[in-house]
This record gives structure tokens, sequence and C-alpha cells, in this order.
């Protein structure tokens, strides 16, 4: 998404499409991204596990857990 000044998820998706396909995302590269593919309404995105850790990670998490164990 970020590789180029065209947002093709947004074109893929437009109701004036019309194609039945699914879409995938690729290339992401940050938790943003994840929330704008599942905002835009792809189907299926290829996380690397760096970012799935960054999308269950938050200090207030970390915070809340320290309080608790």
């Amino acid at each position: 998404m970020a590789d180029s000044s065209d947002d093709g998820l947004n074109r893929a998706l437009s109701p004036a499409t019309r194609f039945e396909t699914q879409v995938l995302v690729a290339s992401i590269r940050n938790p943003v991204h994840v929330v704008q593919a599942a905002t835009m309404g792809a189907h299926v995105a290829t996380i690397p596990p760096s970012v799935l850790k960054q999308l269950v990670q938050h200090p207030l998490t970390d915070k809340g857990l320290a309080v608790f164990l």
C-alpha cells in the first residue's frame, strides 16, 4: 500500500468494479496497514510475525497485566 501512489485496494473494492473476487493484501509493514485493509473490506492479509505481535501488544495492556500478575 505504501509502495505506490495508486491505492489499488480502494479500486478493487469499489462497488463500480462488480467482479466476484476476494482481495488479498500483501506487503503489510505495520499495524496501520492491517487496520486499513480490514476497514476497506479485504478478505485476507499476509501479516509478518513482527506486525502480528505489534497488533496484540499495547503499553496499557502490559501495565494492566503487571498489576494482576
